[in-house]
């Protein structure tokens, strides 16, 4: 669980616009605290973990993490910072157990 807690992996979606028919993100890294009830709801396997997972496994999550390990890694990637996978919640003004994740990119 502790991964999870990677830099850059767990982010609050401040902003989306769309610019020429592409949508435009912007994003911040998640405060501490919605940090670690998004970890336990990612790995809570009752119904509110079920619900806010929704649309993904544990392993499509993992797999996320690891590519943006990978990518993470190499000198002076050519992306911006949104262009690497992360997750977010879906509504970050609702409460986090009324709300799902995505994973993003």
């Amino acid at each position: 669980m502790i991964r999870y807690f990677r830099k850059g992996f767990i982010r609050e979606i401040l902003e989306v616009s769309e610019n020429m028919g592409y949508e435009r993100i912007r994003s911040t890294e998640e405060k501490l605290k919605n940090k670690i009830k998004i970890v336990n709801l990612v790995n809570d396997h009752g119904p509110e973990g079920t619900y806010f997972r929704l649309y993904y496994s544990l392993g499509e999550i993992e797999e996320a993490l690891d590519t943006l390990i990978t990518y993470e890694g190499y000198p002076e990637p050519e992306w911006a910072w949104e262009e690497f996978p992360y997750i977010a919640p879906d509504n970050p003004r609702k409460e986090l157990n009324n709300t799902f994740i995505q994973i993003m990119n």
